[in-house]
């Protein structure tokens, strides 16, 4: 093997067993058929993203009025579609890019913790170092 050649271990068999797996692999594969070619696997880590900060922004202002936590749901409504559609798009066109995607996928899924944790500590509900400890 020369040492410019590349050598990727087989993908990783995923296992989910939750009472919901089957469900979502369902609609995560109906969606995935029906996604313009204009939406790629990125655009849908950017989408999760906005839902992670949505999230965050809904617990924030959640001190000035209650009512923001509705921001906070559709923020984790926003955050699973695009959190889940990134890969789930990525393996349906064969598109995968195995090193940058499960760098991507795993800096933004300890990201939005951050956000979402971190806005939950900023809101009444729970204090800020219940918070970051959560984080943590």
């Amino acid at each position: 093997m020369s040492q410019n050649s590349h050598h990727f271990p087989p993908p990783v068999e995923r296992i989910q067993r939750n009472l919901l797996a089957l469900a979502e692999r369902r609609l995560l594969d109906w969606l995935c058929a029906r996604m313009p070619g204009w939406a790629s696997p990125d655009l849908m880590t950017a989408i999760g993203m906005a839902g992670a900060m949505a999230v965050m922004a809904g617990y924030a202002a959640s001190a000035a009025d209650p009512r923001w936590l509705a921001l906070s749901v559709v923020g984790y409504v926003v955050n699973w579609f695009g959190d889940s559609l990134d890969g789930s798009l990525a393996r349906w066109r064969r598109i995968e890019r195995p090193n940058y995607g499960y760098f991507l996928d795993h800096s933004c899924d300890a990201m939005a913790t951050v956000l979402i944790v971190g806005g939950l500590g900023l809101s009444p509900h729970i204090s800020a170092e219940a918070a970051l400890c959560a984080v943590v």
